[in-house]
């Protein structure tokens, strides 16, 4: 091999070398948003009612945001108070203040304490509806689903299977199942409970929003994008809205191709063989692979966009 054809292919190695590092992609905080958009409900905001004189201090903390305070005043007053009628507040303003502040195994420690041991079966019903929904904020789906169904197979009163169908709905949705998602909502409707006017109305307008039909989000075919860049490479790519993606592979694949056939037609076949096997064959299925991928985070992309979009438009007050 000459110096000039040195050169070229250790130029040509060094640019599949530097092209083939990844992007790393973030994915919007759509959890995030959807944890925010429901802290205004009841449960999480005026759970009793009422705000006992003994716990004052604390209770003022918790309003000024001074949530890691308010929580340590709490076990103040639980440590001097053992046997203390506010048990269930203490343990519920403790679980809040800590989700608050993003102390999310110790909120829900309190949550499952209080599920497992109050003796107020409302409180321990909202105490598991925020396990839930914290579950959800943390991306603990199966955790989420498993709680929901044991409630909504232990309460049969109808105002309390409507609110949990309704999260249950946005638990599938979360996760892009729409199928399943428009079942739990269908679930609200058919029971024909219009006295919970937020869900039942909410449920019923999710169920005719037309954009939570998979099939009219904008979306690219993953087989279509794999087979492009299978015919020409890159193609799919750019298919898939990765231009860049699309003329880099494009560019490269024509590059280790004619430096494979260039050294072939030299007859410099083991020169020729490395170059295929190491660099064109990687790149060339390499191509459609990525396509597939890209066309796949594409359509997460899109998917993604209307679930935010929904949950401004539902959730958001």
């Amino acid at each position: 091999m000459t110096i000039s054809n040195t050169k070229f292919s250790t130029g040509i190695l060094l640019l599949g070398i530097f092209f083939s590092l990844a992007l790393a992609q973030t994915e919007p905080a759509v959890y995030e948003l959807f944890y925010e958009s429901i802290q205004d409900l009841d449960i999480f905001t005026v759970p009793f009612g009422f705000n006992p004189e003994e716990t004052a201090f604390g209770d003022e903390l918790f309003e000024n945001g001074l949530y890691y305070d308010a929580v340590t005043e709490y076990k103040r007053f639980l440590f001097y108070h053992p046997e203390t009628p506010l048990e269930n507040y203490l343990h519920y303003k403790m679980a809040l203040a800590q989700l608050r502040q993003g102390e999310f195994s110790g909120g829900i420690q309190n949550l499952e304490y209080l599920i497992y041991l109050s003796d107020d079966q409302e409180v321990s019903y909202n105490a598991s509806l925020i396990l839930v929904l914290t579950h959800i904020r943390l991306g603990h789906f199966f955790l989420a689903e498993y709680e929901i169904i044991d409630k909504i197979s232990t309460y049969n009163v109808p105002s309390k299977l409507v609110e949990l169908f309704y999260w249950y709905g946005w638990l599938f949705l979360l996760q892009g199942r729409w199928d399943e998602a428009r079942e739990a909502f269908m679930e609200i409707i058919e029971m024909g409970d219009t006295e919970s006017q937020y869900y039942y109305g909410h449920a019923y307008a999710l169920v005719k929003e037309m954009k939570l039909q998979p099939e009219n989000i904008e979306h690219r075919s993953e087989g279509l994008a794999k087979w492009l860049s299978a015919v020409v490479p890159g193609s799919g790519q750019i298919y898939a809205g990765k231009w860049k993606e699309g003329i880099n592979s494009l560019l490269l694949n024509t590059a280790f191709g004619y430096l494979t056939g260039r050294t072939l037609v030299n007859e410099k076949f083991f020169q020729s063989a490395v170059i295929f096997y190491l660099l064109w064959s990687r790149y060339y299925f390499g191509s459609s692979y990525n396509a597939e991928k890209i066309a796949i985070e594409y359509n997460q992309t899109k998917s993604q966009q209307l679930i935010v979009y929904l949950i401004n438009k539902y959730l958001k007050s």
